[in-house]
């Protein structure tokens, strides 16, 4: 429209003001427009997959669902958030079935059952308080109240079959172990220690269970490297230029590769992929700054850190610093405090 204006405007009056400068002028800014377009975009793309990434980390998978949804709006080709939307979604699903709560469509059906069921077992009517649980668990297979009640009377009415089901879900609890799905182990081993506190190795499990919740980095991968790999990526990064670019990609890949849950790493994958395919080979840097709500998170895990640290809690403290830098990776007091915390750790 402003063409045609300025174009008008010539015709009818030959070098009319500064028409035909402006005229010429339209091109450049329409390049700078689009640059700008771009590169807020891709700032966008970026926040949005951190805030969906720490979100899951924290265990708010709605949240982080709305969140990477967005990155995808913003960028359909986002592997990495189509990735994580399937495992949150998952995450949802697990959380729907083990627990049916007020919002459920579900339940005006699950919750008489539950109250009848307990009635029953506490009555000690174990059949039919196993028929509720059952009806339940036909439903929702992983409903964690059901699936309690339901050993609760098996061991009550066939200790031998409480054994076998115990063990179908010891067995259950040792696969998500060895897929390093930490969290849902745990659940299954707790529930089974809840009802039988002295079954065989059970405390063993949930011990080899918390201590995956709360490992930085997995078993046989040497910290150090995973740092060193970290940094040259980033320095690589930093310099610009799509050659070094990728150069740092690969270095982020060859990390997550070894360890899936390296959050910095996703995130410095996420912003080059979506950088790459939207063009340009220079360095997207953040501008205005941290939002107020991620300044008030920093503040919080920052201190969160300092308060482990003062109680010898050092791996706690290194976990809480972390999440200081994966919202803001200049922060150098949070870098070096694990650096120390990591000395004295002895690694």
């Amino acid at each position: 429209q402003a063409a045609d204006d300025f174009e008008t405007a010539l015709s009818l009056i030959k070098n009319y003001k500064d028409a035909r400068a402006r005229l010429t002028d339209l091109d450049r800014l329409r390049k700078e427009y689009a640059e700008e377009q771009r590169l807020l975009r891709l700032r966008n793309i970026d926040r949005e997959f951190q805030n969906g990434l720490l979100a899951y980390a924290e265990g708010r998978y709605k949240e982080a669902l709305s969140h990477l949804e967005r990155t995808l709006v913003l960028d359909a080709g986002n592997e990495l958030a189509k990735k994580y939307i399937a495992m949150v979604k998952e995450a949802i699903r697990d959380i729907e079935e083990e627990v049916v709560d007020v919002d459920s469509p579900y339940y005006s059906i699950v919750n008489p059952l539950i109250i009848s069921g307990k009635q029953l077992y506490d009555r000690g009517n174990y059949i039919e308080s196993r028929k509720r649980w059952d009806e339940i668990l036909r439903l929702f297979p992983k409903n964690r109240i059901a699936l309690e009640f339901l050993l609760k009377c098996e061991l009550a009415l066939n200790p031998a079959a409480f054994q076998d089901f115990a063990q179908k879900i010891v067995d259950e609890g040792k696969e998500l172990l060895a897929g390093r799905k930490f969290a849902q182990a745990l659940g299954k081993f707790e529930l089974i220690r809840s009802i039988s506190a002295d079954y065989p190795e059970i405390n063993d499990l949930i011990g080899a269970a918390k201590r995956g919740t709360e490992r930085t980095t997995p078993a046989g991968i040497n910290p150090q490297e995973v740092e060193a790999r970290y940094a040259q990526g980033m320095e690589l990064y930093q310099r610009g230029g799509k050659g070094n670019i990728e150069a740092a990609l690969g270095n982020f890949r060859w990390i997550v590769a070894r360890d899936p849950n390296h959050t910095r790493s996703l995130i410095a994958m996420n912003r080059i992929e979506s950088q790459l395919r939207f063009g340009g080979g220079e360095v997207v840097r953040e501008r205005g700054g941290l939002t107020d709500k991620q300044k008030a998170l920093v503040r919080t895990y920052y201190y969160n850190g300092i308060n482990y640290y003062t109680n010898n809690n050092f791996d706690k403290a290194i976990e809480e610093w972390r999440k200081v830098l994966v919202i803001d990776p200049t922060h150098e007091k949070a870098r070096n405090n694990i650096r120390k915390s990591l000395v004295l750790l002895g690694r």
